[in-house]
């Protein structure tokens, strides 16, 4: 250990034992949130050691005894949860090693895994070192796609029918004429997503199709819809607006307040004990009684709330109740969740009902449930229960309503705090992986402070390899509630959900490292209430992740919420043949919005949120991308890919990607790995500035894209492209489609570009084709010369004197969606020729010019 070992055993505190905790005794206000959330691998489900006197039976929760303090071990059945002995022995059996599964989720156990078949076995990922850190181990990253998108024409003549390369002698001209660029090269294409750019699990090899409906879709609607949606400010102070692009709404009827008669209690007849919790070797040492059988003065809070009322039963819900017990002290936010009156056990209106709200899909949804409730040893909670008065059912009565609008308590075991933050809060969600991460310790520790002081929540995980070291329990979600320094060293106080059992290693409760450190400089209660202060250095070792919760997206990743206080909301869908999948990425759903010209640079995270019917198993691989419309005809619009590199697929219910934008159009493309998965989705859009003109690109539009690129760097400077122009063609057979240079008849008449330079600038070249199938080779050279059109002799002339690149070459001809070409160009004027491989042959395309310096650009020949 990098920064003593003592541990200390206690009663579970009391509401008095606590000095420095905030609690929230205000909760009567209704607000509303609107926002967003993160993508976030974590968490689990163990849960609280309890002792009660009767009983000795384990629900599949592991204990053992050491030094008369209780510590729990991996959890068994429901990943953990809290467990039962006889007086003050306490049993150690069942333990089963916690395992991290593909969907991120903690405390799983082989039999529950089984249950819930989240992947296909020969997709299981593996432990790395058993550190509880997974990646994908799949040695094939989309190899064949990727030989499939870099095709040598020259390997393939028999299939593109493409000429053999003529030799001097067989062209019978004067003077000889050039021959065909016949060594074609591999296409660089769009690059499948890698173990290390997906975070989670890289996409399998997708074939390459052709699309034989061409441009046909399914769906010919071309009316750009969405356009009339506004800004309205929400409770919380952001400025929302909503677009609903679905062909039809799927939006259900709100559940309503039951109806229940006078001096009567209601009962749930479709959640009843064997509905709630679906093992039957645990229902049976359970009954299902409701707060006023097993106590004499039920209410739902006393004196307020606070993150000490949580503690943890047998659920495996700390993924869930370790966000909870960040929003339990911020009234604003548990109010909007647990209403005003949402329970009534204290008035003569009660009537059986407790109402809870949680945030989905865009919405806040009411949930009612009976105040049922599985109780064990006669008047004590089986699940989550107050840790700091036995008469307060807040919190078993929200774990209940949590596991009734999952469908059971089974359905909401293992999970990740990130989704439990969208659930209660609407917000956002950013995880950490600190092996994954490039951030030095240090800065995480800033990230983590300034995420507390300014109000966010931050939850963390401790790896199953860790379980049972210093009093940790692994494969275990835990809240982060402080962060201080003392004697130069970096400290972060955190809290176990079940209330309990704590770390023993530096700076623990009671631990010497605190000799000399005043209780105002760093708080804390030497109890054993499962808060606890570990160094950073260990934090680091023992913990293998960290989640920042907040309202609005953390943009620049210092710890604090930024000003992106705009969210643009869009409801759309993938079906029939828009859900494409990645080989087809831009015939997935297309949606465009408008950054205005005050802006000169503005920050926006594009999250995308997939609409799930069952949370542990309905996941699809998923990202959304971002483009800048570089030019728009009205027929064709030629897209830049923006953050490449940074965006990858993950099976997760919400990912956030980051992006910063100048005035212009955007094209938004959310899409999934597989073609053919079909499920609506909400993409939301955080922006420093209101965003307007919200419509879906037409289906009829031909759509091409190329590589995002700002800069050229040549001879050790690096230039800005700030410039940038396009013209827009289509091959047309017997028109303008002429082949290549040995079709002495027609090469002529393919399109011309001229291109006016007036001072020596870099020139970077884009020759996009549609995204349609079949995949065109595509050649281009340039020609000192500014005119045209040239006919063939002019051209073949010129052909040896072709301007060479900056990698040397004086003409390019490649099988691909973008084929790309860098010059520098002294001024004058030049002669752009494009082409196909063999004459008649049809494409859409259109040039993309870019320069540092401004250029003139005019068509010939393209065919429009």
């Amino acid at each position: 250990m990098g920064c003593g070992n003592s541990s200390t055993a206690a009663p579970p505190p009391t509401r008095q034992d606590r000095t420095d905790g905030n609690r929230n005794t205000n909760t009567n206000t209704n607000t509303n949130t609107n926002a967003d959330t993160n993508t976030n691998y974590n968490t689990n489900t163990n849960t609280t050691s309890i002792q009660y006197p009767d009983d000795n039976a384990i629900y599949g929760y592991d204990l053992y005894e050491d030094d008369n303090k209780k510590k729990t071990g991996d959890g068994g059945s429901g990943g953990g949860g809290e467990d039962t002995t006889d007086g003050t022995t306490t049993t150690n059996t069942n333990i089963n090693e916690m395992q991290y599964d593909d969907a991120g989720y903690y405390g799983e156990t082989d039999k529950e895994k089984n249950e819930m078949e989240l992947f296909d076995e020969g997709e299981k990922e593996e432990k790395d070192n058993g550190a509880g850190v997974v990646e994908k181990q799949e040695e094939e990253t989309n190899v064949e796609e990727k030989e499939e998108e870099g095709i040598n024409v020259e390997q393939n003549r028999e299939e593109s029918q493409l000429e053999p390369e003529p030799t001097m002698e067989e062209i019978d001209v004067t003077p000889p004429a050039p021959v065909d660029d016949t060594n074609v090269t591999e296409d660089k294409g769009e690059p499948e997503p890698t173990a290390e750019e997906a975070d989670v699990i890289p996409p399998p090899p997708v074939d390459d199709v052709v699309n034989e409906g061409g441009n046909d879709v399914v769906r010919e609607d071309t009316t750009d819809r969405g356009t009339t949606g506004g800004f309205a400010q929400t409770s919380t102070g952001l400025m929302s607006q909503f677009h609903d692009f679905r062909v039809s709404s799927d939006d259900e009827a709100g559940e309503r307040r039951p109806s229940v008669s006078s001096g009567e209690l209601y009962t749930d007849p479709e959640f009843g004990l064997h509905d709630a919790i679906t093992d039957a070797s645990t229902t049976q040492n359970l009954a299902w009684k409701r707060p006023i059988e097993i106590s004499s003065n039920p209410k739902l809070f006393s004196d307020g709330t606070t993150r000490y009322d949580i503690g943890q039963g047998g659920a495996g819900t700390c993924w869930f109740l370790s966000t909870v017990a960040n929003i339990s002290e911020h009234k604003a936010l548990l109010n909007q969740v647990i209403p005003e009156d949402a329970y009534m056990v204290e008035t003569e209106a009660y009537d059986g009902v407790f109402h809870a709200r949680f945030w989905r899909f865009g919405k806040w949804e009411d949930v009612y449930i009976d105040d049922f409730l599985p109780i064990i040893h006669d008047t004590k909670p089986w699940g989550a229960r107050s840790a700091t008065d036995d008469n307060e059912f807040w919190v078993c009565l929200l774990e209940k309503a949590f596991a009734r609008y999952h469908g059971s308590y089974n359905a909401v075991y293992g999970g990740q705090p990130g989704d439990a933050y969208l659930a209660l809060t609407g917000g956002v969600a950013e995880r950490i992986d600190f092996e994954d991460s490039d951030d030095k310790p240090r800065k995480i520790f800033s990230r983590i402070r300034n995420a507390v002081n300014s109000g966010a929540h931050v939850t963390c995980v401790v790896p199953d390899e860790f379980n049972k070291v210093y009093g940790l329990v692994g494969g275990h979600a835990y809240s982060l509630t402080g962060a201080a320094q003392t004697k130069g060293v970096s400290l972060l106080r955190i809290r176990n959900p079940w209330g309990n059992t704590e770390w023993t290693g530096d700076w623990s409760d009671g631990s010497s490292q605190w000799d000399g450190v005043s209780n105002d400089e760093v708080p804390r209660a030497v109890i054993d209430d499962g808060e606890f202060w570990i160094c950073l250095d260990d934090f680091m070792t023992y913990f293998s992740q960290t989640t920042i919760c907040a309202l609005t997206p953390d943009f620049d990743m210092d710890g604090s919420s930024d000003s992106l206080n705009y969210v643009t909301n869009m409801y759309g869908e993938w079906q029939g043949e828009t859900a494409a999948g990645y080989k087809n990425r831009l015939l997935n759903p297309r949606y465009l919005f408008t950054v205005p010209d005050t802006e000169t640079e503005a920050a926006v995270v594009v999250q995308l949120i997939q609409r799930r019917e069952n949370r542990q198993v309905d996941n699809f691989q998923v990202r959304c991308d971002l483009y800048k419309v570089l030019a728009d005809s009205g027929e064709s619009a030629v897209l830049e890919m923006m953050g490449d590199h940074t965006n990858s697929y993950c099976p997760e219910a919400q990912c956030s990607f980051r992006h910063k934008v100048t005035p212009g159009t955007y094209a938004i493309v959310p899409s999934t790995v597989d073609a053919g998965q079909e499920k609506p989705f909400l993409i939301r859009v955080f922006s420093s500035c209101s965003v307007s003109t919200v419509r879906e690109l037409p289906r009829s539009h031909k759509v091409m894209a190329c590589e995002q690129e700002t800069s050229f760097t040549h001879d050790g400077e690096n230039y800005p492209l700030s410039y940038c122009q396009s013209v827009h063609g289509q091959w047309k057979a017997g028109v303008n489609s002429g082949g290549q240079i040995s079709h002495r008849d027609s090469h002529a008449s393919n399109p011309q570009i001229v291109i006016s330079v007036t001072q020596q600038t870099p020139i970077v070249l884009h020759v996009v084709q549609e995204q349609c199938e079949p995949r065109m080779p595509i050649g281009l050279r340039l020609y000192p010369t500014g005119n045209a059109p040239l006919d063939i002799d002019e051209i073949y002339d010129l052909y040896d004197d072709a301007i060479k690149d900056t990698d040397g070459a004086q003409s390019k001809f490649v099988q691909s969606w973008d084929v790309d070409a860098r010059y520098m160009l002294q001024p004058g004027e030049y002669n752009l020729t494009l082409h196909m491989d063999a004459p008649d042959a049809e494409k859409t395309f259109a040039l993309i010019v870019k320069s540092s310096a401004p250029v003139d650009v005019r068509g010939y020949q393209t065919g429009l």
